[in-house]
């Protein structure tokens, strides 16, 4: 599919996974990759990230890892990972597209498409809830920002706006190092 973004380590594309929930059922996912297959240093981040997804449960407040594919990493260095797709992006970004509307329901107290302070509250407890989640997990996000939260539906909906947080790619696991200093 289309390409939804790119960092320094890798990139994001829209796709469709046939069969990921039941026997020929189409879901939207989208599908990180690695920039370069033979870049040691982008291959083990999108490994590591992998790996700590993998070791969570299904959550509202993030990005879920959808499913991954290693088959080809060793002959050919792919490596893709399928995550939840959000629709509307990233916050940051939709926050920018939307600042009118925000504004004016901000003034008139009229919601506009949805769109007002109340969704701010929840914005924040949803973030809040995902990385209590994630601090439970003993596992800390390492980059939290607008940026890495995206801007999702329940149940794949466009609708209802819930805030996930995403992109884990600089969190770290304390299970085994618990005297981790900054």
């Amino acid at each position: 599919g289309k390409l939804l973004g790119s960092g320094n380590f890798g990139c994001v594309y829209e796709g469709i996974a046939t069969g990921l929930f039941h026997p020929g059922s189409k879901t939207k996912v989208a599908i990180k990759t690695v920039n370069d297959g033979l870049d040691k240093a982008q291959f083990v981040a999108l490994l590591c990230e992998i790996k700590v997804l993998s070791n969570l449960e299904l959550h509202l407040s993030l990005v879920n890892l959808l499913g991954s594919c290693t088959t080809n990493m060793n002959d050919k260095g792919e490596l893709y990972m399928l995550l939840e797709y959000s629709p509307h992006g990233d916050m940051k970004t939709f926050l920018i597209k939307h600042r009118e509307e925000f504004l004016g329901s901000i003034r008139n107290k009229i919601p506009m498409s949805g769109l007002d302070e109340r969704l701010f509250f929840k914005w924040a407890h949803n973030i809040a809830t995902g990385m209590a989640y994630l601090s439970s997990k003993k596992i800390m996000h390492g980059d939290l920002a607008a940026r890495n939260v995206l801007i999702g539906g329940l149940e794949g909906g466009a609708d209802n706006f819930v805030a996930k947080v995403t992109d884990f790619g600089l969190s770290k696991t304390f299970y085994d190092n618990i005297r981790y200093k900054k």
